[in-house]
């Protein structure tokens, strides 16, 4: 029971009852993806204000279900482009909270990024 206990309390921030981040090397990962998944849709739908013109819309209902099978292919399209990030982030290294790593990382994930959004800016143009 003390072992739980301990445990826990080092899971667990004490004082704030937040779990540590270190427990939690996902964390950083998951909320990248869902940064650049809104950043997709945000494109998405500049892209729609932009274009409206060109579509023939029927109803709101029609907008949402395109958007939803937009999104299906977002995931798709995030998940392959940052297939190295991703995996650098899950593998256990025993450096992987050194600062260096950590900077590392967050380099190969604002490279992969920027490269793709410039990509995806430059047809929005068109």
């Amino acid at each position: 029971m003390i072992s739980v206990i301990w445990r826990t309390a080092y899971m667990y921030n004490v004082t704030t009852f937040a779990p540590n981040e270190a427990n939690k090397p996902l964390y950083p990962v998951a909320k990248r993806i869902l940064l650049l998944i809104g950043l997709y849709i945000v494109c998405r739908l500049l892209f729609l204000l932009f274009n409206f013109s060109y579509f023939k819309v029927s109803s709101f209902s029609h907008i949402l279900s395109l958007f939803f099978y937009g999104l299906r292919f977002d995931i798709t399209a995030i998940v392959i482009t940052n297939l190295l990030f991703i995996v650098l982030s899950v593998l256990p290294f025993y450096f992987f909270y050194s600062k260096a790593y950590q900077q590392l990382l967050r380099i190969i994930f604002i490279v992969l990024n920027l490269s793709l959004f410039y990509l995806i800016l430059l047809i929005l143009n068109f």
